[in-house]
């Protein structure tokens, strides 16, 4: 490495250094100078292309590696949130299952209790017109005991006065 850094020193050294200056001039040796300077430019310009381009070979190998590790670690994320959604879905699905078993157990026992309170509310409607009916008898009776009864009276006072007519 440190053997590429002097060559690399030397090269520039090389570039920046002015051969018109340092020769005499003619117009052959402008010309060489001149053909001279124009080849280590384009020697420089690829030098620089070259590691332009290493430069960027290296960031473009980086950032697919970073990428690469980004995607990863999004798919797993990806994976497990799918994972925790599948089991919130399925425990969801088994909690409504249960809830609706509930309503249909307390539907059932509704409409059982129900059929009761109607068949209770059907007995106690027959028992109390039992009851009104048997009220009515009896209280028909205590009338036709009552007219007895006064009918009984009347008939002792008719006597009575009767008995204290013919005493008279």
């Amino acid at each position: 490495m440190p053997r590429q850094k002097k060559k690399q020193a030397e090269e520039e050294e090389l570039a920046d250094f002015d051969f018109l200056e340092s020769q005499p001039s003619s117009s052959e040796d402008q010309q060489i100078e001149r053909i001279l300077a124009e080849r280590i430019a384009a020697a420089k310009e690829k030098k620089r292309q070259e590691r332009d381009q290493r430069f960027l070979d290296g960031a473009s190998t980086s950032l697919n590696k970073i990428l690469d590790e980004a995607e990863e670690e999004v798919q797993s994320t990806a994976e497990a949130i799918d994972k925790l959604f599948s089991q919130f879905v399925e425990e969801y699905a088994a909690i409504e299952d249960r809830i609706h078993h509930l309503w249909t157990e307390i539907l059932k026992r509704h409409q059982f209790i129900e059929g009761l309170l109607q068949e209770k509310h059907k007995l106690s409607l027959e028992l109390a017109k039992k009851c009104e009916d048997k009220h009515i008898h009896g209280l028909s009776k205590m009338k036709g005991a009552c007219k007895q009864f006064e009918a009984a009276v009347q008939s002792l006072l008719e006597e009575s006065e009767d008995e204290e007519d013919s005493d008279s």
